[in-house]
């Protein structure tokens, strides 16, 4: 009986890493996690060919190009301190937020600065912007604020402010994606432990919970059913499949 309760446990711990607490009932499968060279990586993007991701450290001012490994394949220095978000706005332009400035960053990949952009808030208490998306179809960016208060900030395309949206369902919000094949968000919160796929109004749709210290960054291919998420602590990206 104890040999069977010990085995229960421990496939519980390594396949169930993630399950869903609301939504449709689908639940997340870790599939691979890997270890990174990049120092507390945050923030994560897909790259359009989703052959690989986007990763920024907020330790050292760096930008990185991985394989979905892990592997790095590229990287590129930025004049900004506390980076804490990327996102891809085409193929040659990447969006970065750093949260000591409270600015936008508009990147060439290869790590030639095109314009940025002041933000309303700062990061002040270390509670400033955590997060960016990047709808491309209408061009839109999403920021999100960390905490004290959680907001979705959605602009347009020239940075103007469209719209703000308090948000509720987390004690943090961590890092963000725009999933362009649903339509929809997905935000994670480092302290609720927690991936929310949301409305582009910030309205959850699902929750899943994630036994997986400080995570800063998701990205998500909902067309092969993968969730790509970073833990700044742990320093490893952990790759989830939809089932």
């Amino acid at each position: 009986m104890k040999r069977f309760l010990f085995i229960t446990i421990f496939l519980s711990i390594n396949t169930l890493l993630v399950f869903c607490v609301g939504g449709d009932k689908q639940k997340l499968k870790l599939v691979s996690e890997y270890k990174l060279k990049a120092p507390e990586p945050s923030g994560l993007a897909l790259t359009k060919d989703g052959k690989h991701l986007w990763i920024v450290s907020d330790h050292n001012s760096t930008v990185y190009l991985i394989a979905l490994n892990g592997k790095i394949e590229n990287k590129f220095v930025v004049n900004a301190e506390d980076l804490e978000g990327v996102a891809v706005v085409n193929d040659s332009t990447i969006a970065i937020i750093s949260e000591r400035s409270g600015e936008i960053l508009l990147m060439k990949k290869s790590g030639i600065e095109i314009t940025r952009k002041k933000l309303y808030f700062d990061g002040k208490n270390n509670l400033g912007p955590e997060g960016i998306a990047f709808n491309p179809k209408n061009k839109r960016y999403f920021v999100v604020k960390e905490k004290n208060p959680e907001i979705l900030i959605e602009l347009d395309e020239n940075f103007k402010v469209v719209k703000r949206t308090n948000i509720n369902f987390a004690d943090d919000l961590s890092g963000l994606d725009f999933s362009l094949a649903s339509n929809t968000l997905w935000i994670i919160s480092d302290e609720s432990k927690m991936i929310a796929k949301c409305s582009i109004d910030g309205v959850v749709l699902e929750k899943y919970k994630v036994r997986i210290d400080q995570i800063e960054g998701v990205a998500v291919d909902e067309v092969n059913k993968k969730i790509y998420i970073v833990s700044d602590k742990e320093e490893k990206l952990y790759v989830f499949e939809i089932e």
